[in-house]
């Protein structure tokens, strides 16, 4: 017997009746935290509580649980056709909760742009670029990619190039790392640069004889001549050529049809891989969510139920391969034959192709599991290091500050969250500056810092989300001086020995903490830099992407504001209609008569109005026009 079991939930337990029916766990705050069937209810709830159920989670799952509740059912069949649909409809963190699906992965290369990506996307569409693959999963092609990226420095950024190269943009992380080209920078001329794509191109189409001979043969003419360095980079693309040709789709059995489902747990959650195969047709992966120390039997089970649920009965195959057979196959091939009106099976192939294919689909739940554990290594990892470089405890929840205005207008600041060493978007914010006049950056950022600290001191619940939890570091963009102005905040509120701050300045992507002389310096390949860099990004492309609505809108609304006889009502509907002040302004009095609200005289007013405007800038050009010709006359 569980000591550790409330007494309350065996009295609950002791009330269940010994009939087939659905069982709910309940938490504290009364929401269903997992949904199950049984064909005995009291002998399947006594198991948990009395401690006879050895799976793992179950003591996981009994911690959270507050209450339990029943339903009883005519037969097991009834009871999982319940189960199935309380589990839509609560979605329970406890059970298996299919994912949206996803296309298998290819590799795009859109040859039109001016030195063009490489970049894996899921879907194909008819947009001109060039398309290859697909691939057996996004785990082999992107580790792919990730070599790719090393033996060949094509840029990754989605910038228009001739753009980046008329601002004058600084390199990005990866020409500094020297893992892009830089063709921003004017670094490599097109010419070189497509011979480099070109032969990239190769390989992912599986490579040429010819390749892979002029590689072998320039490997061994590199090793004759002592460049040993040379040689190695050579070795690798040879490798990289098989690794192409591995990841490659598999060929499949033709006429079959069935569907494929390999399942993998760990600590970190459950993952599942499923193709789908029609004749010479696949379809697309399907994704899970599982608690952690469900079962592979469990995940197989909560699948099929919840994935064909949903499916018309021609969609279900005649056969089902999975990797591990679920506890209750019996009940659930009988619920899919009788929803298909044909026989359906579920089968654990041991031999042959089916073996094949299972194996295969096991094979790529491992990777997406061995996935998130890289990510999570990655993620926490970095955030980690970070705090033992700044010498502070771990920093698991990091905001990061950003001051954004064009000559002194539209200042708006930006928060961004990165909870263990990850982008947590619903925990963003944007402030609108408030009492600062023109450009004054510091000003501004001690604003937002008191506004944030003191709602966070005000309205601190203990939660670890909005403005309730306070920060375990924050980093605001820009040097000493914005450091100096946000540590005055710090220290005005009592807070400066509570919350670490750092400033950091994009010149050198030094680190500058209070209190010390010299700026630390992070090794630009090690985790914690890269961290902090995509904080401050983030930061910066959040605070201008605020700062341009908020400015478009003023200048938007400036425009028809000025418009006798149109108000908030009309001017809203001029915008719903056409879009833009540019289209309101080349469009007839007609087309503006038309539109919702709007009648002939507030649609004259409006063409009067943009063509006297016209007229007004015609006449200023003429008359600088005008100055200038006399003054090269005289």
């Amino acid at each position: 017997m569980n000591e550790n079991i409330p007494q309350y939930l065996r009295e609950q337990a002791e009330a269940f009746p010994n009939e087939p029916g659905v069982y709910r766990m309940l938490d504290e705050n009364g929401s269903v935290i997992y949904v199950g069937k049984a064909k005995n209810l009291r002998k399947r709830i006594s198991n948990y509580v009395n401690g006879q159920d050895k799976r793992v989670r179950v003591p996981l799952l009994l911690a959270s649980t507050h209450s339990l509740e029943f339903t009883i059912t005519g037969s097991e069949m009834e009871a999982l056709v319940l189960e199935m649909r309380l589990i839509k409809q609560y979605s329970p963190k406890y059970n298996v909760l299919l994912k949206d699906g996803k296309q298998f992965p290819y590799v795009r290369i859109n040859m039109h742009e001016k030195y063009p990506r490489v970049e894996v996307v899921r879907k194909v569409e008819k947009d001109g670029a060039k398309y290859i693959g697909p691939f057996l999963s996004a785990y082999s092609i992107n580790n792919v990619m990730d070599e790719i990226r090393k033996l060949y420095p094509l840029r990754s950024c989605k910038g228009d190039i001739s753009k980046m190269i008329e601002k004058g943009q600084r390199p990005c992380l990866n020409a500094q790392m020297g893992l892009c080209l830089a063709p921003c920078q004017g670094g490599v001329s097109e010419e070189k640069y497509d011979a480099v794509l070109k032969e990239v191109i190769s390989i992912f189409r599986g490579g040429t004889g010819e390749l892979k001979r002029r590689l072998t043969d320039e490997m061994q003419k590199a090793s004759e001549a002592m460049e040993f360095e040379r040689a190695a980079a050579l070795r690798d693309k040879l490798r990289l050529l098989e690794n192409v040709k591995a990841a490659k789709m598999i060929s499949l059995p033709v006429g079959k049809d069935c569907d494929v489902i390999g399942a993998a747990v760990s600590p970190l959650g459950s993952s599942l891989y499923a193709l789908f195969i029609r004749g010479e047709k696949i379809g697309h992966e399907r994704n899970v969510s599982a608690a952690p120390f469900a079962s592979a039997a469990e995940v197989v089970s909560g699948f099929i139920k919840a994935y064909y649920s949903e499916q018309e009965k021609n969609r279900i195959p005649a056969r089902i391969l999975v990797s591990d057979m679920p506890e209750d196959a019996e009940l659930i091939e009988e619920w899919l034959t009788e929803k298909k009106g044909a026989r359906v099976s579920l089968n654990l192939p041991q031999r042959g192709e089916g073996l094949g294919l299972v194996s295969m689909a096991k094979k790529n739940a491992m990777h997406a599991v061995e996935r998130k554990r890289r990510r999570q290594r990655d993620t926490e990892g970095a955030a980690q290091a970070l705090g033992m470089r700044l010498d502070i405890p771990y920093p698991r929840r990091i905001e990061c500050y950003d001051i954004s205005n064009t000559q002194g207008t539209d200042s708006v600041a930006s928060m961004v969250v990165f909870t263990d060493g990850k982008p947590d978007k619903k925990e963003y914010r944007k402030f609108k500056i408030k009492t600062v006049e023109g450009a004054n950056d510091f000003a501004s950022m001690a604003e937002v810092l008191r506004r944030r600290l003191m709602r966070g001191m005000t309205e601190d619940t203990g939660e670890e989300s909005g403005f309730g939890h306070l920060p375990d570091l924050i980093i605001v963009d820009g040097g000493k001086g914005q450091l100096s102005s946000a540590l005055g905040i710090l220290r005005e509120l009592n807070l400066e020995a509570a919350i670490p701050i750092v400033g950091l300045a994009k010149r050198e992507e030094e680190i500058f903490i209070p209190g010390k002389d010299k700026s630390l310096l992070l090794g630009r390949r090690t985790p914690e830099f890269r961290l902090v860099v995509n904080i401050r990004d983030e930061a910066h492309r959040f605070a201008i992407t605020f700062h341009r609505a908020r400015r478009e809108k003023r200048i938007v609304s400036s425009a028809l504001d000025a418009i006798p006889g149109i108000g908030p009502k009309r001017k809203a509907a001029l915008l719903s209609r056409m879009g833009s002040v540019d289209a309101i302004r080349e469009a007839s009095i007609d087309e503006l008569a038309s539109i919702a609200g709007m009648n002939e005289p507030a649609a004259k007013a409006v063409y009067r109005y943009f063509r006297t405007e016209e007229m007004k800038q015609d006449g200023k050009e003429g008359r600088q026009d005008g100055k200038e010709n006399s003054g090269e006359t005289e």
